[in-house]
């Protein structure tokens, strides 16, 4: 009687404790004196007050959202705007950083940072916002930033962590509809699906909407149809131009892709993916699985490692009623010598400049290339890569992998890395099913020092695998070579 009385008051005091307050923000939600967003309780206050979600906020300060884990039963966060009040409103995030976000509702649809912004009558804008080590989980339409984007703008947002769903789940938007779209975005981190339609920055891209200048550094892994590092699967008349991927890409059935999992009546232009794309059964290609009825494919290319069942390509799994226009693989890193579509080039051709502008490829002003960054491949101008595999930019004092050596190697090889921020460190070695075969690293790490680890392949067969470090929301992942 007396532990349950303990217990009792421990869950009152807990609850108290970590309860959320509604504050009332500053402002009147015009556009012309919006709400003013500096504290959680005055972000609680949003998620209790719908008839405000057509209103126009700006952010005004850096805010710690880590307690939101202990909310509403440990189900966390409540997503501004649903299916039954959508936001149609403004958001500014200033390019203040909300930290911690931690949603846990896995029966729930329209889950992230805003559940569902805009329809078909009223648009929403979101800018600025950027949201860092996010713990969301959720069902149906499920983003970092946004879980449905209907006829709406999201512009300069990114969201870094780990984002788990079913169905149509994205590291920063879920399911992307209506005129949509999104600029100048990104997601690192992780994103998971149980179902189909599973990307590293859109789950679904659909109804003419369309994306540029974005990036996904995500780590893919979806159960069915449809995954890919950057969209799961573009249709009907959407667009994407002048975006890369970089993570590894899993995908437990079809229609794998280092960019794109499936691509039906939709145009890519000038993008790319490094990531390797894996998957179980067939349709797995290093840029696009399954290029299906209409699309075109332009000015694009793909590097990394394919593997799967049936209809692999270097850069096209398979391909029907489409086509692609100057495009190339790396048929050496990729493993891949045919490809449904593009031309496959050697390595050194690859990092020539030359091969692409032969092509019609713009390196003015559009493209640029230069052997210290993105581990020597071509990169989009105006979207440059940083912490992404194969960089090695500036200092010790940045995130970096570097490239293992000697590469191929019988059975040891040295990896280097440093860190940009203290914080613990994790460096992990893989195999090609994404597998973990080792622990190379798992310690405290200083900025601005520079560390070096073994991995010994002694008792592992030949082949090639995968090595990758993980650290502040920051991950880095790249390919390696034993050959015994």
């Amino acid at each position: 009687m007396k532990n349950m009385l303990l217990v009792s008051v421990l869950i009152l005091l807990t609850g108290t404790l970590f309860a959320q307050t509604a504050t009332t923000p500053a402002g009147d939600g015009s556009s012309g004196n919006p709400y003013q967003i500096a504290t959680l309780n005055n972000l609680y206050w949003i998620t209790q007050n719908s008839s405000s979600w057509n209103s126009h906020f700006i952010q005004t300060a850096d805010i710690d959202a880590t307690t939101s884990s202990t909310w509403d039963i440990g189900q966390g966060f409540s997503p501004i705007g649903d299916d039954a009040t959508q936001f149609t409103g403004s958001y500014d995030g200033q390019e203040y950083n909300v930290t911690g976000l931690y949603i846990h509702r896995p029966s729930t649809w329209w889950i992230g940072f805003f559940g569902f912004i805009g329809n078909f009558s009223n648009s929403a804008t979101i800018t600025n916002v950027k949201l860092e080590g996010v713990q969301i989980s959720g069902a149906t339409n499920v983003g970092g930033l946004i879980g449905g984007q209907c006829n709406s703008l999201a512009t300069n947002c990114s969201s870094t962590g780990s984002v788990n769903g079913s169905h149509q789940v994205g590291g920063l938007i879920g399911y992307q509809y209506y005129l949509s779209t999104a600029n100048n975005c990104y997601s690192k981190g992780s994103v998971t699906g149980s179902l189909q339609d599973v990307g590293g920055l859109i789950g679904n891209q659909y109804s003419s909407s369309s994306i540029s200048n974005c990036y996904s550094n995500c780590s893919v892994t979806g159960s069915d149809d449809c995954v890919g590092g950057l969209i799961g699967i573009q249709w009907s008349s959407s667009v994407a131009n002048g975006c890369y991927s970089t993570g590894p890409v899993i995908g437990h059935s079809s229609n794998v892709g280092g960019l794109i999992g499936y691509q039906d009546d939709a145009n890519v232009t000038d993008c790319y993916s490094t990531g390797s794309a894996t998957g179980d059964l067939s349709n797995v290609g290093g840029l696009i699985g399954n290029q299906y009825a209409y699309g075109v494919v332009k000015r694009c290319y793909s590097t990394g490692f394919i593997m799967g069942g049936s209809h692999l390509g270097g850069l096209i799994g398979i391909q029907s009623s489409s086509k692609t226009d100057s495009c190339f693989w790396d048929m050496t890193s990729s493993g891949q010598t045919i490809s449904a579509g593009g031309t496959g080039k050697d390595t050194a051709e690859m990092k020539t400049e030359s091969t692409f502008t032969n092509a019609g490829w713009n390196f003015t002003t559009v493209w640029s290339i230069n052997s210290s960054i993105n581990d020597g491949y071509p990169y989009l101008a105006s979207n440059t890569p940083t912490f992404i595999e194969g960089a090695t930019i500036g200092t010790p004092r940045n995130f970096a992998l570097l490239q293992n050596y000697p590469n191929p190697f019988n059975p040891s090889t040295a990896i280097q890395f440093s860190v940009q921020k203290n914080g613990n460190v994790v460096v992990k070695a893989f195999d090609v099913l994404g597998r973990e075969v080792a622990t190379l690293y798992d310690n405290v790490a200083q900025a601005g020092k520079s560390y070096a680890v073994t991995f010994n392949g002694s008792r592992l067969s030949s082949g090639v695998y995968f090595y990758s470090i993980k650290s502040n929301n920051h991950y880095i992942v790249k390919k390696m070579v034993m050959l015994k």
